[in-house]
């Protein structure tokens, strides 16, 4: 064999072999990302599975809470009426065990909710608002509850305000809650969370403003924003205390 041939040969396998070095070493990579992958995908999976859990627990506890509720009610109504009192005690024992259902019902069906959502209330949502006023210190007190109905809950980013509207001397006027005096909350609010955020904060009214409702309206920071809003009338918070 000449030495030209031989030389080629050689530079021949050399090639091969080093082609065959590549490709292998691309194998080995899209096999390691596919396993990082399938580890990443899984890892996410058990903590969703694990939340879901949390969450069927808690309204597991909620249920058995609302069933021991039921017979204390029970057992008051039967002990009322095998005695024949009216008087006061019992009354209000009916009248508390009756609400201790009723927000029992109330937090279960919230639970549900987020769990298994309508098909037509899926996403970002404003679940409701509360206000009441300790006299003592002038401080208006709220507490607002955001909410995510989804299959899938994966953590949703955004943000939230809040406004106070007033009867004025020329119609209503729309006054940021960031303006109101004592206000303990930043504004915009911000939204961080899978299932529910709850947001608490006070803020002092001036005697000289009428208010008529307060207005949030929250939007998410997704590729393609979600916007939601919900005025809630002023007496009627105040009323529902």
């Amino acid at each position: 064999m000449k030495i030209g041939q031989s030389f080629v040969l050689r530079l021949t396998a050399y090639n091969t072999f080093r082609a065959i070095l590549l490709i292998a070493l691309m194998l080995l990579m899209i096999a390691v990302g596919f396993y990082l992958s399938y580890r990443s995908g899984l890892a996410e999976s058990h903590r969703l599975v694990a939340e879901n859990a949390s969450l069927n627990n808690t309204v597991g506890q909620f249920q058995a809470e609302l069933a021991q509720a039921r017979q204390r009610a029970v057992r008051a109504d039967k002990a009322a009426e095998i005695a024949r009192l009216a008087n006061e005690e019992v009354r209000l024992s009916l009248l508390t065990y009756g609400q201790e259902i009723a927000d029992l019902e109330a937090d279960i069906a919230f639970y549900r909710g987020l769990m298994a959502p309508d098909e037509l209330a899926v996403g970002l949502a404003i679940h409701d608002f509360y206000l009441s006023y300790e006299e003592d210190t002038d401080f208006y007190h709220y507490t607002a509850i955001m909410t995510q109905s989804a299959n899938k809950h994966s953590v949703l980013k955004g943000s939230v305000m809040m406004e106070l509207l007033v009867q004025g001397p020329n119609g209503i006027e729309h006054i940021a809650f960031s303006d109101l005096p004592g206000v303990t909350d930043s504004m915009p609010t911000r939204l961080r969370f899978r299932f529910f955020q709850r947001m608490q904060g006070q803020f002092k009214l001036p005697q000289e403003l009428q208010p008529v409702s307060i207005v949030l309206s929250a939007e998410t920071s997704s590729k393609k924003p979600q916007k939601v809003s919900r005025s809630f009338q002023w007496q009627a918070l105040l009323g529902a205390n």
